[in-house]
C-alpha cells in the first residue's frame, strides 16, 4: 500500500468522525469514545532459539533432517521506510467496541514482522542427507547447504478480545490514558524464501500454522479521535506446514516478543 492510500484512506475516516461527533454525547454532557478503531505502527522482533525439521528431496536427493536451536533475527528496514510504507515490520489493528462503557472489544491485529534463520551460525544436524545418518555440528552456509526465512512476512494474523482499563483522564476528559489488555488466536500466512542444497524457491502465500498472543499496551487518546499506542507482546508461533523446494516441507515452532509503537483513530 502506498502512503498516498494510507494518507488518504486516514482522512476519509477523520471526516466521517468529525461529522458523527457532534451527535454522539451521554447523558453527562460529556462525549464517550467511538466505537470503531484502526491503529497502523512499527515493531521490533526477538525470536527464541529454534528447531527446524526439514523433509522432501532436492534433485533426487532424499532428506529429512532437523537443525537444532537454530538462532534467527528480524529485518526492521528503516531505511526503506519511505516511500513504501508497508516495507519495514509494520503492525495494523481495526477493532470495535461492543458494550456501553466501551470496555471491552474485538480487534483483529496483523504484524508484518520478519523472520531470518542467521547464516553461518553452527548448529547441530540430525536425521539423514540422501540417505546417510547426519548426527554432528554444521555450518549454515546458504549457498551449499540452507537458508531460511520468512521475509515477505512472517505473517502473523490475530484475532484478540479486548479489556479497557482507565488508569487517568484530565479535567474535562480531553486527554486519558487506558490500559489494553489484549489475548487471541491467530493463524500465520507467509510467503516462505529457502534454500536447501543450492537450489532456492522464493514460495507463495499459504496458511502455514497456528499462534497465541498475549500484548499489553498503554493508549494515551488525544481527544475523541486520536491516540498513540505503545505496546509489547508475547506469541507462540507453530509453522506446522511450510512449504520449502521442490514439494519439500518444513516444520518449527518458536516464541516470538515484539515492542511497538502506533498511532490511531477512533471512529462512529
Amino acid at each position: 500500500m502506498k502512503a498516498k492510500s494510507i494518507l488518504s484512506l486516514l482522512l476519509f475516516i477523520g471526516t466521517i468522525s468529525g461529522l458523527s461527533a457532534r451527535h454522539q454525547a451521554d447523558s453527562s454532557g460529556i462525549r464517550p469514545f467511538h466505537r470503531f478503531y484502526i491503529s497502523w505502527g512499527y515493531t521490533k522482533c526477538w525470536f527464541s532459539n529454534s528447531t527446524i525439521h526439514f523433509k522432501g528431496s532436492v534433485n533426487n536427493t532424499p532428506y529429512d533432517f532437523e537443525i537444532e536451536h537454530a538462532r534467527a533475527h528480524d529485518k526492521p528496514d528503516m531505511k526503506a521506510l519511505f516511500p513504501e510504507v508497508t516495507v519495514p515490520q509494520y503492525v495494523f489493528r481495526i477493532g470495535f467496541f461492543f458494550d456501553k462503557k466501551r470496555q471491552w472489544a474485538l480487534e483483529l491485529n496483523y504484524d508484518h514482522a520478519k523472520y531470518i534463520v542467521t547464516d553461518f551460525q553452527t548448529a547441530h544436524v540430525k536425521g539423514s542427507i540422501n540417505n546417510s545418518p547426519v548426527d554432528q555440528n554444521m555450518v549454515l552456509n546458504p549457498m551449499t547447504f540452507v537458508h531460511f526465512e520468512h521475509t515477505n512476512g512472517a505473517n502473523f494474523y490475530l484475532i484478540n478480545g479486548v479489556r479497557r482499563f482507565e488508569i487517568w483522564k484530565s479535567r474535562r476528559h480531553i486527554f486519558r490514558l487506558n490500559n489494553m489488555v489484549k489475548a487471541g488466536f491467530g493463524w500465520m500466512i507467509p510467503k516462505t524464501d529457502v534454500t536447501l542444497f543450492g537450489k532456492r524457491l522464493d514460495n507463495k502465500f499459504h496458511v502455514a500454522g497456528y499462534m497465541f498472543g498475549l500484548e499489553n499496551s498503554l493508549r494515551l487518546n488525544l481527544g475523541r479521535w486520536f491516540f498513540i499506542e505503545p505496546s509489547i507482546k508475547g506469541c507462540y508461533v507453530d509453522y506446522r506446514d511450510v512449504f520449502t523446494v521442490e514439494g519439500g516441507k518444513a516444520h518449527h515452532s518458536f516464541w516470538a516478543f515484539e515492542a511497538m509503537g502506533t498511532i490511531g483513530f477512533s471512529f462512529l
